[in-house]
């Protein structure tokens, strides 16, 4: 079946790249760069508008801080059949940095999962978006998000695949985000989030350390 895959990208700390990702079913079969430039627009204000900032509960704002941002949302068309994308559309909107400025900061590799669910049994139904998260709000009784913070993720995560299959590409009105290309036409209907951090280790090789040393007295 044709689909496009949707990575949505931003940065932190300046020089190091995150991204997420997830896909979505289209009846298109010959779509324009132009129109899934337009669609990868309406795709990155759905995102900053559901997910990154502003202070309705749900918002990812409350664990982003002013040093990371998300700038871009690619869109990838691959026609029935093909694992080769035959069209790429660039957003063109303007980064938008994430609201916090203060709080504990986490390392640069923490992730918090969203779990995409269609309903049905076994790992194919089942996707992820490992979402950055530079300042979670960890507790340390247990070392783990709250249940209301879990839950605070998962419904943005939701509100974004909602509105997102509201987008216009091209002269079709509506698309429908799925699993995966497996899944066929058979749409997320549910996102969880469970309350332990995860890490993407990529998320952390362009930021340079500075290594201290210490030497042994010896005598």
């Amino acid at each position: 079946m044709a689909h496009i895959r949707v990575v949505i990208g931003g940065r932190m700390i300046g020089s190091q790249r995150w991204s997420v990702g997830h896909t979505m079913f289209t009846v298109r079969t010959s779509p324009t760069s132009a129109e899934l430039s337009t669609y990868a627009d309406g795709l990155l204000a759905a995102f900053k508008t559901n997910v990154w900032n502003g202070t309705t509960p749900g918002k990812l704002a409350v664990y982003n801080s002013t040093q990371t941002n998300v700038d871009s949302v690619r869109a990838y068309f691959y026609p029935t059949g093909s694992s080769v994308a035959s069209v790429v559309g660039v957003s063109t909107g303007a980064a938008a940095a994430g609201s916090q400025s203060s709080g504990v900061a986490g390392a640069p590799q923490l992730s918090i999962v969203a779990t995409l669910e269609n309903g049905n049994a076994g790992r194919q139904n089942r996707g992820r978006m490992y979402l950055p998260v530079v300042a979670p709000a960890i507790q340390f009784t247990t070392l783990q998000l709250s249940g209301s913070d879990a839950t605070a993720w998962a419904t943005s995560v939701a509100n974004y695949l909602s509105a997102a299959r509201t987008v216009a590409f091209g002269d079709e009105a509506f698309t429908v985000p799925i699993v995966s290309e497996l899944t066929a036409t058979t749409p997320i209907t549910a996102v969880s989030v469970d309350t332990v951090m995860d890490t993407q280790r990529r998320r952390r090789d362009k930021i340079i350390g500075t290594r201290s040393r210490a030497t042994l007295v010896v005598g």
